[in-house]
């Protein structure tokens, strides 16, 4: 923006801003709300700019159980690392697709997919992505993904990052078990 911040952040401000008061209470929320809304992000006049094109194909899913801005957090991350990671892809090439699932099971399992065809990474930086400190980007922190990941974790879930290597993209992969259907 023409203020200097950074767009994600600004867009993660106004979501947290609309959350209730109550923010830091774990509650049952309706997950496709907030992976709808990102469906909505290729309107963002930055998205626009950006030129990338934002797929959804989204599943009926249950409540999962989950803290608010956290989970909005967990998915403004990601996101804008997708963004991030397509800078250098040509403007006609700049995909990103999100959806959601659930498998059914014991435990049932909400699944969402967030895939970009950015600049990928190797195979030996997957294990790493998720470790705190480290980051493929040059000016990266290493926080991102391993805040995600821990609360993520902490929650009964898993993320996975998949790619085929530098240059084809890359996949982020979150399981939630922590649904309705699993309340006894």
């Amino acid at each position: 923006s023409s203020s200097g911040k950074d767009p994600a952040y600004f867009i993660m401000r106004k979501a947290i801003g609309m959350a209730p008061f109550h923010l830091n209470q774990v509650k049952m929320y309706k997950a496709e709300v907030y992976i709808k809304g990102g469906g909505k992000i290729d309107k963002i006049p930055k998205m626009l700019k950006r030129q990338i094109k934002v797929t959804t194909e989204l599943g009926q899913l249950p409540l999962i159980r989950a803290e608010e801005p956290k989970l909005l957090q967990i998915l403004i991350n990601i996101i804008k690392n997708a963004f991030e990671a397509m800078e250098e892809t040509a403007p006609e090439s700049r995909r990103l697709a999100i959806a959601t699932a659930f498998q059914p099971g014991e435990p049932g399992q909400v699944v969402c997919r967030i895939k970009d065809a950015g600049c990928g990474f190797k195979p030996e930086d997957r294990e790493k992505l998720f470790t705190f400190g480290y980051s493929t980007k040059r000016t990266g922190s290493g926080f991102g993904l391993h805040s995600c990941a821990n609360y993520i974790i902490a929650n009964q879930g898993t993320i996975t990052a998949n790619s085929e290597g530098l240059g084809q993209g890359a996949e982020f992969v979150i399981l939630n078990v922590n649904t309705r259907q699993d309340r006894r």
